[in-house]
């Protein structure tokens, strides 16, 4: 498991908080938006291209193309380049 993970099964409050908190996000008229705009974008894809043709690959809002969800999941935000951090799930070589 996970660090979290774990903070989270020895701290059953805090995890209680963490849902009631994301509820709340989700729930958000924002977060309602962005995911009925993906929904449209992989709606409007499978109607031109086939579902077969967005085969593991996401709709990257930045690039405004799609792109294999590793990369879109594994790509370092941009408050670790402004501060020329080490992202926290790459490690140093």
């Amino acid at each position: 498991m996970g660090k979290t993970a774990d903070y989270y099964k020895q701290n059953p409050e805090a995890y209680k908080k963490k849902l009631a908190y994301d509820k709340k996000y989700n729930s958000s008229d924002s977060r309602k938006d962005y995911r009925a705009e993906l929904g449209r974008k992989n709606y409007d894809k499978d109607k031109k291209d086939g579902k077969a043709s967005r085969n593991g690959k996401h709709y990257d809002h930045k690039t405004g193309r799609w792109i294999d969800a590793k990369t879109n999941q594994s790509r370092p935000s941009e408050k670790w380049k402004k501060k020329k951090l080490v992202h926290p799930f790459k490690r140093n070589k």
